[in-house]
């Protein structure tokens, strides 16, 4: 499912946020409002950006609320698992989550 990992990461990070989910019919329509035409995007209470792409929304919201490891070995062995899992969930189909 679109936009899962970043559901993950502001769970996680104990942030209140509102999951608006977007039917497919309406995508046509709102597609031309994203950044770049592409979902999940983040808007911030407060920030006027609207930031897209999915894995950048994880990694900023893990280093926004320091869930991000400041160490390169650390952040390498991080970057690691969530590149094997993004990875290997492209093998699953869509329902499977």
């Amino acid at each position: 499912m679109q936009g899962e990992y970043v559901r993950v990461a502001l769970v996680m990070a104990n942030v209140r946020w509102k999951d608006r989910l977007i039917d497919q019919r309406d995508w046509p329509t709102l597609k031309n409002k994203t950044p770049n035409g592409y979902l999940p995007t983040l808007k911030e209470e407060g920030k006027p950006e609207v930031k897209d792409q999915e894995m950048a929304l994880v990694r900023y919201i893990c280093h926004k609320h320091n869930m991000y490891p400041d160490n390169p070995e650390d952040r390498y062995k991080a970057e690691r698992v969530v590149d094997i899992i993004t990875n290997d969930c492209k093998f699953y189909p869509d329902n499977f989550f």
